[in-house]
């Protein structure tokens, strides 16, 4: 019983800092595209985003298989 309370408090505990780190990131991404806006063209911005959306999404991708990987050897300790 206290094993399982205990991965779900663990659960609970990745899962926040995980939301916290996207916010994070959506935030630097947002702040970062609204200055390049200013700087550059539109056609060159449309290319930027669309590059920087799939880089977001394949890190974001890779966070979430290596932080569920880790969860997994730590239950299996």
């Amino acid at each position: 019983m206290s094993n399982s309370k205990k991965l779900l408090k663990e659960i609970k505990k990745s899962s926040r800092t995980w939301v916290k780190t996207t916010k994070d990131l959506s935030l630097i991404i947002i702040v970062s595209v609204a200055v390049v806006n200013h700087m550059i063209t539109n056609d060159v911005m449309i290319a930027l985003f669309t590059g920087v959306s799939t880089w977001v999404v394949i890190v974001m991708l890779v966070h979430l298989v290596k932080g569920f990987a880790e969860h997994l050897l730590e239950v299996g300790k």
